[in-house]
């Protein structure tokens, strides 16, 4: 499923785990951070869009073959 809900996650020195719904909540803990580790640098960032694969889509055409043998393989 694929989220629609703009976000906000702050980068440290390690990954961002966080997901936070507000820019003020990121930056509340971009500063929290910032007070527990001196000299390491903490950005904001703000999530702009997300994409998703879809799943194989199939389409069957006009054929003879019936529905019980779609799938057969025909050599």
């Amino acid at each position: 499923m694929i989220s629609e809900r703009k976000f906000w996650m702050v980068l440290g020195e390690g990954p961002p785990t966080y997901r936070h719904y507000t820019q003020h909540q990121a930056c509340i803990e971009a500063e929290r951070l910032a007070k527990l580790h001196p000299h390491q640098t903490f950005t904001v960032m703000e999530s702009v869009a997300s994409v998703v694969r879809q799943n194989v889509l199939w389409a069957r055409h006009d054929s003879e073959a019936s529905d019980d043998n779609f799938f057969d393989i025909p050599f």
